[in-house]
């Protein structure tokens, strides 16, 4: 037996976004005490954190990722629609716009769920946290890992507080990395000595941007969720428009290779006006906006080889 499976006091979770939250509730389940490690300050509310820049755009849950939530926590559909999420049927609440037409609707007996990303982690983490054998440390930066002498295997991290407090060295039988796109795990491995993985990179110079609008609940609309896909590689724009908590609508338009969504008032309607369907357009462009107009960049998908 590996020392990982044969000591099981101590897992630590580093980041405590949705993923490091779904994999402490795992980890409970087989160790004595798991520590959640975020960087950001966590409030008790639905929110978008700094270290968290996609949190402020469109997320839907599909329905695998809902029953599996639920199996954990058997309570989360209902409390998803106390606070406002929709749950429908997943196809039969559609309305995508795919190479020049739109799919069909039909009943698949699947439901789906669409709400805020925060409104989600903010509910997951009331679950989680109410373990009695799990701890959230927020404002923790992990500045390294922790090895044996030989380096052979990892036994903990180094961490530092916001309150300025000295580095401080936190043991662990298992440690897991759930830091998102930032993680410097492959950093640490290679100071440690360790060949760094092979990683391979798809060009794609994505930008999209989002903005909040009010959403009428009387609208035939209002529990449609709503997509424009292009037809490529002739058409490179999409967007979407999902309902959310508190009779919002949530609107992310964007494209690839430079074909970039405005962030001023005029160039957003224009760009979404322009999309292959008037969908959107006709939601938008009578709805009063609820929120600034939100980019999000970046030029590459990326994969690390760890296997």
């Amino acid at each position: 037996m590996s020392p990982i499976a044969a000591n099981r006091q101590h897992a630590i979770v580093m980041g405590g976004s949705l993923g490091g939250l779904l994999a402490a509730r795992v980890l409970s389940k087989h160790f004595d005490t798991v520590t959640i490690v975020e960087k950001d300050r966590v409030h008790q509310v639905p929110e978008s954190r700094p270290g968290q820049p996609q949190t402020q755009h469109l997320h839907g849950l599909l329905a695998m990722g809902l029953k599996i939530m639920t199996d954990y926590f058997p309570d989360l559909p209902a409390e998803l629609v106390a606070n406002g999420a929709s749950i429908n049927d997943f196809a039969l609440s559609m309305r995508w716009h795919l190479y020049g037409g739109y799919r069909s609707q039909f009943k698949i007996g699947f439901p789906s769920t669409t709400m805020s990303r925060g409104l989600l982690e903010h509910l997951i983490r009331n679950r989680v946290l109410a373990i009695p054998n799990l701890k959230l440390l927020d404002r923790t930066i992990v500045r390294s890992l922790q090895t044996t002498p030989n380096r052979d295997r990892i036994i903990g991290i180094i961490v530092e507080q916001h309150d300025s407090a000295p580095p401080r060295a936190l043991t662990a039988d298992l440690v897991v990395d759930v830091t998102g796109r930032n993680s410097r795990s492959g950093q640490w491995l290679a100071d440690l000595g360790y060949e760094p993985p092979f990683a391979s990179k798809v060009h794609i110079d994505v930008c999209y941007a989002t903005r909040i609008y009010r959403r009428d609940p009387e609208d035939p609309r209002s529990h449609t969720w709503i997509l424009n896909s292009p037809a490529p590689p002739q058409q490179t724009t999409f967007g979407g428009i999902i309902p959310i908590e508190g009779d919002r609508w949530i609107v992310s338009v964007g494209g690839w290779h430079g074909n970039w969504a405005p962030t001023t008032e005029t160039g957003f309607l224009e760009f979404v006006r322009g999309l292959p369907s008037p969908d959107i357009y006709d939601i938008i462009s009578q709805s009063e906006p609820l929120s600034a107009i939100v980019p999000y960049k970046f030029p590459f998908s990326l994969r690390r080889y760890y296997e």
